[in-house]
């Protein structure tokens, strides 16, 4: 097969090397940053299917959504520490 001309990676880059971040950043730090937006920030939860059929059933069956059972659980696990969810 024939190596066509201008489609490397330098080619996108110009050839030249990666910039240098000034500062160094933790990667959970600079995931976090990017994932918060005003008072929101967006977080990931990974369930097994199983798991998750089970949370989506509850859901439908409380006519709610997944976000307030996530919150309600939250908060219980929460005051069972002694501590306040806002």
């Amino acid at each position: 097969m024939i190596k066509r001309p201008g489609r490397g990676l330098a080619d996108w880059t110009g050839g030249r090397p990666p910039a240098k971040a000034a500062k160094k950043e933790a990667p959970a730090a600079a995931a976090l940053q990017s994932r918060v937006k005003g008072d929101m920030v967006s977080m990931t939860v990974r369930l097994t299917r199983s798991q998750w059929v089970c949370l989506r059933q509850v859901a439908l069956d409380e006519a709610t959504s997944l976000q307030q059972i996530a919150m309600q659980g939250l908060q219980l696990a929460l005051e069972k520490r002694g501590l306040k969810f806002r």
